[in-house]
């Protein structure tokens, strides 16, 4: 029961920020805006970029030691 109150919360709150869309982010508000407001809307924080940068060297350290487990593995006989 809770989860479906939860859903209906979640639901109607939505229903009511996705209403106002088309005012809070039409052409002519977006094109009104100075480019430090853009900045600080758009731009990604020092904290995600070093977050990022981060998961990309775990991400190449992890496929490079895919690389040598895949060749490992190929040098393994069958096992019956």
């Amino acid at each position: 029961m809770k989860t479906m109150v939860d859903d209906f919360s979640v639901l109607a709150i939505e229903k009511c920020l996705v209403r106002r869309l088309p005012d809070l982010l039409s052409p002519e508000t977006i094109v009104g805006l100075d480019d430090a407001t853009i900045s600080n809307i758009a731009a990604e924080t020092e904290e995600s970029r070093l977050e990022r940068s981060r998961a990309t060297e775990k991400l190449k350290v992890l496929e490079s030691t895919l690389v040598v487990l895949r060749s490992l593995d190929r040098h393994q006989p069958a096992s019956k």
